[in-house]
């Protein structure tokens, strides 16, 4: 964990230095030049041995988060209810603790994971049947094997039945039951090392399940949504490392698993700290108290950690990105017209070029909801949305009825339009959103109200009433399917109300397509709908920084929105370091 720096110290001077240089809003000069397209994500792989390498050593790593909750399909904590973005912390913990069947690697395809399962295929298509054959070495760490049970356990959990109940009988409240809710079946024979899952309709994402697969017996005597809270005690773990210590928002430490069947993880030791200021973290890395880090992106910071010696530092797009969304249900924007000119009006170039003037010089608008830019698919859907149309918008609005009295908007009614806008983000470009919104809104004469909410408390006010805008964090996911969550009508994640024919057989479609070129097409046909509709608006994505001390090797950015690494095995320091 870092340890405080006493006033007056290297490491305080250190801090206050980087943290001038991460702000940047009081900067001089003119703004560096943006670049046309984001990263690509064939350069978030992560890079192979280089050469041979110690079979031990240890690493700390600084990561945003403060996980309270190590389940991570559960909605409970603050990775969610409402949250709808990755928690980097629990992540790269229960990737390396828990089991899945697949998992994503160079290229973001799903791979089977063969220290698990050592087959899984479609073995029937009426109804689509799933047959996988656990590797007869899989077993917890406390010697109980990893079993059909757990697969049947992690459905049922995540199935939204409510003929499945939790400890005490109170209902599971999964993160989302996408997928898990088609299925009908888990059934296992041969000792419960084959597992065969049915499913009610065919899911071509089927890939995206078990992953990861709990421990039935430990979730069944804690509890799903509430008993993951210790990740010593609760995490029992199948994978290659096992949590040794926790100290709640400080820092958490993995050691080799004993019970491991696998390949052995280089390092011994890794311990991940809970740190969310980037000056904390940046003079942490500069100092050596941290041994990588993954950062907010800014120029300052890029410069300063690249001319360290020592130092080995990439840019990586993030799949995060805010999202604006606007209530369809009641109030202002149950009209169409309504939403639409607001969406015109926000002009996210210039909200870029005011990122510049912050030296966020890498955060660029997003263009597309299924795909980050360089994935097989990704296309620029975004039309007119977001562009600073205000005479389009104005011109929308009279010709709905709307009226100016003076500089006030009022609706076909003559009542005065007045909104009111939640901040359910925190990144660091939430300032400068907020202002762009709001100033889109004055130019058309609307007033607005603004009000924080964070954690829970998002999605209960987003669910209920009072609201009409929001901003809310959203990712990229691995699977496009996953569009369905969130546009589908009467999905869990539709938080606005929106629903429409068009949409709902697209994603029908989309959830009946294989992967491949067609189903992109399909995705991509999803997002421009999603434009067409003026749903929501997203804005930015998050560029981030992720360096590590070169005497690492093994270590880069993740190869999609999975975390800051797919892989922390391949871990390692040089033979000889």
């Amino acid at each position: 964990m870092l340890r405080p720096a006493p006033a007056g110290s290297k490491i305080a001077a250190t801090a206050a230095a980087l943290a001038a240089v991460l702000a940047l809003s009081a900067c001089g000069g003119p703004p560096p030049r943006r670049q046309a397209t984001p990263p690509s994500t064939a350069s978030l792989l992560a890079p192979t041995l280089a050469g041979p390498a110690e079979t031990g050593g240890s690493i700390t790593v600084g990561l945003p988060g403060a996980t309270t909750n190590w389940n991570p399909l559960a909605a409970t904590g603050p990775s969610g209810p409402g949250a709808r973005v990755p928690d980097p912390v629990r992540q790269i913990v229960t990737d390396a603790v828990l089991p899945s069947a697949f998992v994503v690697g160079p290229g973001l395809t799903p791979l089977l994971d063969h220290q698990v399962v050592t087959s899984a295929a479609v073995t029937a298509t009426d109804p689509q049947t799933v047959t996988y054959r656990i590797n007869p070495r899989a077993t917890w760490s406390d010697g109980v094997p990893v079993t059909a049970a757990d697969f049947a356990y992690t459905w049922q959990a995540d199935s939204g039945r409510a003929a499945f109940r939790d400890v005490g009988g109170a209902a599971y409240t999964p993160a989302s039951t996408a997928g898990y809710a088609d299925v009908t079946s888990v059934r296992g024979s041969d000792a419960g090392r084959t597992v065969v899952v049915t499913f009610a309709s065919p899911d071509p994402a089927w890939q995206a399940l078990f992953s990861p697969i709990l421990p039935a017996h430990v979730g069944r005597a804690v509890g799903f949504d509430h008993g993951f809270t210790n990740p010593v005690r609760d995490l029992v773990s199948a994978g290659p490392m096992v949590v040794q210590s926790y100290q709640p928002g400080v820092a958490v430490t993995l050691v080799r698993n004993p019970a491991w069947w696998g390949p052995a993880s280089q390092l011994s030791t890794v311990t991940v700290d809970f740190v969310s200021d980037p000056s904390v973290a940046g003079a942490s890395l500069l100092t050596g108290q941290l041994d990588a880090a993954l950062l907010t992106f800014t120029p300052g910071a890029a410069k300063t950690l690249r001319a360290t010696p020592g130092l080995s530092v990439a840019t990586q797009t993030s799949a995060v990105y805010d999202d604006l969304i606007l209530d369809e249900r009641a109030g202002p924007f149950a009209q169409a017209v309504a939403r639409r000119a607001v969406l015109l009006a926000v002009d996210r170039s210039a909200l870029a070029e005011l990122a510049d003037t912050h030296g966020d010089v890498g955060a660029l608008p997003v263009g597309n909801r299924a795909f980050l830019p360089g994935e097989p698919g990704y296309r620029d859907d975004s039309s007119d949305l977001g562009q600073g149309g205000l005479a389009t918008a104005r011109s929308l609005l009279a010709g709905a009825g709307f009226t100016l009295a003076g500089t006030t908007l009022l609706d076909p009614a003559g009542h005065p339009v007045a909104v009111r806008l939640l901040v359910a983000v925190t990144s660091p470009l939430t300032s400068l959103e907020v202002t762009s919104v709001v100033s889109a809104c004055h130019s058309l004469g609307m007033a607005v109200s603004e009000q924080v909410v964070a954690g829970a408390s998002a999605l209960t006010a987003l669910g209920g009433k009072g609201w009409n805008l929001a901003l809310v964090p959203e990712a990229v996911g691995t699977f496009p399917s996953s569009l369905a969550q969130i546009y589908g009508s009467g999905a869990a994640g539709n938080l606005t109300g929106y629903s429409s024919a068009t949409m709902d057989a697209l994603l029908a479609r989309l959830a009946s397509e294989p992967a491949g070129p067609a189903r992109q097409r399909l995705a991509d046909q999803v997002d421009a709908q999603a434009w067409a509709d003026a749903v929501d608006l997203p804005l930015m994505f998050e560029p981030q920084l992720w360096a590590v001390q070169s005497r690492y090797t093994g270590i880069g950015p993740a190869p999609g929105p999975d975390g800051p690494a797919w892989d922390i095995t391949r871990w390692a320091l040089p033979a000889g370091t």
